[in-house]
């Protein structure tokens, strides 16, 4: 697609990845990979296409400045076991805004400045070099995000999160994992229900919290507020 003509980005699939990545080039470019569900079953290119027509509707078309690369299937009782796992691989315009969901894969983001909004049930988040809004969630994965800047809103039910050299309005919250930041700058909220808190060279305001575990800070000229229920905290 004329890389011109996009300013927006909307992809959806039910068990595959998500990848996004910006650039400067004269085309946008979606790459579509598809295989079995089930990792440990091969498909022939005849298989995966009858499966395809018969249980799947694929977009990747291109409207009004709109990029769409949607997989949605026909049939919601399909045997996940029997099924396809349909992923994208975007190459698009630096300057766009994106909505993605996937319920089962990762999604990775890089080189994009504009308003992401992302969400996987499943899956990781791994995010760089992203300017602008950025609001993510993952009720299952880890968030690794590093190089980014403005307002980042990232949260995970069940992962790690790890954030470095980063700055801006940042919020950073996990249920069950440990959060690990450093080299940020900036307002930054860091929370977790579950694990320990470790940060290294701050600036600007940092509250980080935890119900379950240690709080360990060093290297920090910010202004500090920290707590936790179960652990000690070290702060320098």
């Amino acid at each position: 697609f004329p890389a011109s003509s996009i300013k927006s980005l909307e992809s959806e699939t039910s068990g595959g990845h998500i990848s996004v990545t910006g650039g400067s080039g004269s085309e946008a470019k979606v790459e579509v990979y598809i295989r079995a569900s089930n990792g440990n079953k091969t498909l022939s290119k005849a298989e995966i296409q009858k499966k395809l027509d018969e249980d799947y509707e694929l977009t990747v078309s291109e409207s009004g400045g709109k990029l769409k690369a949607i997989e949605k299937k026909k049939n919601r009782n399909n045997n996940w076991n029997d099924g396809l796992s349909i992923s994208f691989t975007c190459y698009t315009p630096a300057a766009i805004s994106t909505d993605l969901s996937t319920s089962g894969g990762h999604i990775n983001l890089s080189g994009l400045t504009g308003n992401q909004k992302f969400s996987t049930s499943g899956g990781h988040l791994e995010l760089s070099q992203l300017k602008g809004k950025i609001n993510g969630s993952t009720s299952g994965g880890h968030i690794n995000v590093k190089n980014s800047s403005d307002d980042i809103r990232l949260s995970t039910s069940g992962g790690h999160i790890t954030a470095e050299s980063c700055n801006g309005n940042i919020t950073l919250s996990t249920s069950g994992g440990s959060l690990n930041i450093s080299d940020l700058s900036g307002k930054i909220h860091a929370t977790t229900s579950g694990g320990s808190v470790k940060g290294n060279t701050i600036k600007g305001e940092l509250d980080a919290g935890t119900s379950g575990g240690n709080v360990t800070l060093t290297d920090l000229s910010c202004d500090v507020e920290a707590h936790t229920s179960g652990g000690n905290i070290t702060v320098q």
